[in-house]
């Protein structure tokens, strides 16, 4: 069983404004990350610094402020009652449930994370996270390495190709992303 996570920061300085709820194709983003998880659970957090009141989740505020998304991962994973965390960042509007099935069912549960990759280079906030991370994310923290992705050094782990997925990672983290979106994607 898996806990989900989703990754939704607060402050938005690149958009300006809230990405939560940031409307495409009739659903939220935040609606969108939520219909995804429970598809696969329905134990979800959501790690924000911005009020969610809308959702019977519980949100949990960063326990070390403005270190990214790190601060909130480490902030959520002592929280799970499983032993593996599902993590879905916000802002991929485009990320399928095809992906996620992708994930479990390609996930080593031996590592402590599995995580999607393209073209080689890890997508860190899309993957399964065992909760024993906690603990070398905080090592990390305390040597002020804020970069989820150094975790690949201190934990054993999976990178799963998504290469031929590649879209659905697009991410929407500035005004003119938003754009691209509802240009390109919303037809």
């Amino acid at each position: 069983m898996l806990t989900g996570i989703i990754i939704a920061g607060g402050q938005s300085k690149r958009m300006g404004f809230d990405k939560t709820q940031i409307v495409y194709q009739n659903l939220t983003f935040m609606d969108r990350a939520v219909q995804l998880l429970t598809t696969v659970t329905s134990e979800i957090i959501i790690s924000s610094n911005q009020p969610q009141s809308e959702y019977p989740y519980p949100v949990i505020k960063d326990k070390y402020p403005n270190i990214g998304p790190i601060g909130g991962l480490v902030s959520c994973l002592p929280l799970i009652k499983t032993e593996y965390a599902i993590i879905l960042p916000v802002d991929l509007p485009l990320f399928s449930g095809e992906l996620i099935q992708k994930l479990i069912q390609s996930s080593d549960l031996t590592k402590q994370i599995n995580i999607l990759s393209i073209d080689g280079r890890p997508q860190m906030l899309t993957g399964i996270y065992h909760k024993s991370v906690q603990t070398l994310i905080e090592k990390q923290i305390e040597k002020k390495d804020y970069t989820l992705r150094h975790l690949l050094n201190t934990a054993t782990y999976k990178m799963i190709d998504a290469t031929t997925y590649r879209h659905y990672f697009f991410n929407v983290n500035r005004p003119e992303n938003l754009k691209i979106l509802k240009n390109e994607y919303e037809k």
